[in-house]
């Protein structure tokens, strides 16, 4: 799921049912998302540099300088359920270049 901004609070409605019908990770900017994600029981396990090639189209990053200073360019944040960071062991939060290696160790708490 995703927001496009239409719907104040809906993420929050959602992300429990998200995670009742299995979902059990996520991907978000690291602005305010992670805290209410938090909120609803998920885990930090990695993160990613923006990466201005992967920009969603229109991005404004005049605005988002607001919540991401100072270019409007916030990171990548992987996390995951209480119940799945439990399975892979608690892995410690990682950094990661590569958004590849960043999801399988959001998937498996390790990478190859």
């Amino acid at each position: 799921m995703y927001s496009d901004g239409s719907s104040r609070g809906a993420t929050r409605a959602l992300l429990p049912i998200a995670a009742e019908r299995g979902g059990t990770h996520l991907e978000c900017f690291d602005t305010f998302l992670p805290k209410i994600y938090a909120r609803s029981g998920f885990v930090k396990v990695a993160s990613i540099p923006f990466n201005r090639e992967f920009a969603p189209d229109g991005w404004d990053y005049s605005a988002m300088s607001r919540v991401a200073p100072p270019r409007g360019e916030p990171d990548i944040t992987f996390m995951v359920t209480q119940d799945q960071y439990e399975k892979l062991g608690r892995p410690e939060p990682r950094s990661f270049q590569d958004y590849d290696e960043a999801d399988e160790y959001t998937r498996t708490g390790h990478t190859s």
